[in-house]
C-alpha cells in the first residue's frame, strides 16, 4: 500500500483534532503578549529592551516547562498531562490579567509560560504513538495548523479586545475558552490513545516498547535546528505586529494602528497553515531531511527581505516568511519521530521544545535590544542571519541520512 493511499482513521481524526484545539489555545495565549506590546508599553511606561525581558521571562519558563513534561508524558500519560497545562494556562493567564505592576506581570507571565510549556511534548507524543507512522507527518500538520490558526487569531483578537475593551481582558477570554478546551480533551476515547486498542487509557505506559536504537547523532543535529528555529520564532512573534505597524503606513477605515497592525499579523501568520501542511505532506513522501533544507533555504531569504521592504509589499512577504517558517514544524517534530524509539519520544520532543523555547527565549530580549537601537527592520535581518544554521544543520542530515542508506528506527 502506497503512502498516498494511507488515510487517518476515525479515532485518530478525533485524537488529533481536539490536541489542534489545545494547540491553537496555547497559542494565542502564547501570542496574546506580542499582540498587545503597544497598549503595555503604555501602561507601565518601560521601553522595548525591558518588555522584551519581560518577554524572555516567558519564553524561558516555557522552555523549561518541555523538559520535565517529556517525562511526564511518557509517564502519567499525554492527555493527563494536557489537561494540567490547560488548566495553568487558565490560572496563569488570570494571574496576568490582574497584575497592577511589572514585576508581577513578569511573575505570572513566567507562571503562564511554565504551564503552557508543558504542552508540546505531550501533544506531540500522544500524536506520534498513536498514529499510523506512515501519516504521522500529515498526524502532526494538521496539530500545527491547529496550532497556526491559534497563532494567526490571537494578534486581531487580543489587539481588538483590547481597542474595545482593556488589554486585561485580552487575557481573560483565553483564559475562558481554555476551560471549555479541558472539557473537549477528556471526550478523547480510550481506545483512540493506543492507536485504537481497548486498553489505550494509559497510552504511554500499555504502548509496545520499542527495541530499535535511538539515532543519537540525527537528534542531535535537530535539537540544533529546534534552537535556531525556536530563536527565530521567538525573535519574530515576539516583534512582528511592531514592526507591521509602523512599517506598512496605512489603516482602513480610521482603524486604530495597532488593531490594524493585528489585522496584518494574522493575515501573515493564515499563510503558517499552508506551511504547516506543505511540510507534513511533502515530508510523508520525499525524505523530511530534504524537505528541511528546501524550507531552510526559503525562511532566510524572506526574513531578509522582511527587514528590508515596507508598505503592503511587507505583508506579502511576512505571509511567505511565515509560510515558510511553520514548515518546518511536521518535518523537525516528524524526524524526532524518525530518530527515537517510542519509548522515549516524550523526553525527546521535551528536550528539543526546551532548546526551540528555553534556549530560544534570549531572542526576545536581544530583539528587543536590537529593535531600540537600530529599529525593528534590523531584527529580521539578523534572524535571517542566524537561519543559516538551519540550512548547515539540513545538509548534515542529508549527509548522515545517506550515510545509513536513510534507514529509520523501526518501531
Amino acid at each position: 500500500m502506497s503512502v498516498a493511499s494511507v488515510v487517518l482513521g476515525r479515532d485518530e481524526k478525533l485524537l488529533v483534532g481536539y490536541a489542534a484545539l489545545a494547540h491553537g489555545l496555547i497559542h494565542v495565549m502564547e501570542l496574546t503578549y506580542a499582540a498587545i506590546l503597544p497598549f503595555l508599553l503604555l501602561e507601565f511606561g518601560e521601553g522595548l529592551f525591558v518588555m522584551g525581558v519581560v518577554a524572555t521571562f516567558f519564553s524561558l519558563a516555557f522552555g523549561l516547562g518541555a523538559l520535565p513534561a517529556g517525562v511526564l508524558a511518557d509517564r502519567i500519560g499525554s492527555k493527563r498531562l494536557m489537561e494540567i497545562c490547560l488548566w495553568g494556562g487558565v490560572l496563569g493567564s488570570v494571574g496576568v490579567a490582574l497584575s497592577p505592576s511589572i514585576y508581577l506581570l513578569t511573575v505570572f507571565i513566567s507562571l503562564l509560560g511554565l504551564m503552557l510549556g508543558l504542552y508540546h511534548p505531550a501533544g506531540l507524543s500522544l500524536i506520534s504513538k498513536a498514529v499510523n507512522p506512515k501519516v504521522v507527518g500529515r498526524g502532526m500538520a494538521v496539530h500545527g495548523i491547529g496550532g497556526s490558526l491559534g497563532t494567526a487569531v490571537a494578534p486581531v483578537m487580543a489587539a481588538g479586545i483590547a481597542v474595545l475593551y482593556d488589554w486585561r481582558v485580552a487575557y481573560l477570554v483565553p483564559a475562558a475558552l481554555s476551560l471549555g478546551a479541558v472539557l473537549a480533551i477528556r471526550r478523547i476515547p480510550a481506545r483512540a490513545l493506543s492507536g485504537g486498542s481497548p486498553a489505550g487509557a494509559g497510552e504511554d505506559k500499555t504502548a509496545p516498547a520499542n527495541s530499535g536504537r535511538i539515532l543519537l547523532l540525527p537528534l542531535a543535529v535537530v535539537f540544533i535546528v529546534f534552537t535556531t528555529n525556536g530563536f527565530i520564532y521567538r525573535g519574530m512573534i515576539t516583534f512582528l505586529p511592531l514592526h507591521l505597524k509602523d512599517n506598512v503606513g496605512f489603516t482602513v477605515g480610521g482603524i486604530d494602528e495597532a488593531a490594524m497592525a493585528g489585522a496584518f499579523t494574522t493575515f501573515a501568520l493564515l499563510a503558517a497553515i499552508l506551511g504547516q501542511w506543505l511540510g507534513g505532506s511533502l515530508g510523508d513522501r520525499i525524505p523530511r531531511e530534504v524537505v528541511l533544507l528546501i524550507q531552510a533555504v526559503s525562511q532566510v531569504a524572506f526574513l531578509a527581505l522582511m527587514g528590508l521592504v515596507a508598505g503592503l509589499p511587507l505583508v506579502v512577504v511576512a505571509a511567505m516568511m511565515a509560510m515558510a517558517y511553520f514548515m518546518s514544524q511536521p518535518l523537525t517534530t516528524g524526524l524526532i519521530a524518525d530518530y527515537a524509539p517510542r519509548r522515549l519520544q516524550g523526553r525527546m520532543f521535551g528536550i528539543a521544545f526546551f532548546m526551540a523555547f528555553g534556549l530560544g527565549s534570549l531572542a526576545a530580549a536581544l530583539s528587543g535590544w536590537v529593535a531600540e537601537v537600530s529599529g525593528t527592520s534590523a531584527v529580521f535581518v539578523y534572524l535571517a542571519g542566524v537561519g543559516t544554521a538551519t540550512i548547515v544543520s539540513a545538509l548534515a542530515l542529508i549527509w548522515m541520512a545517506r550515510q545509513r542508506g536513510w534507514r529509520r528506527v523501526v518501531h
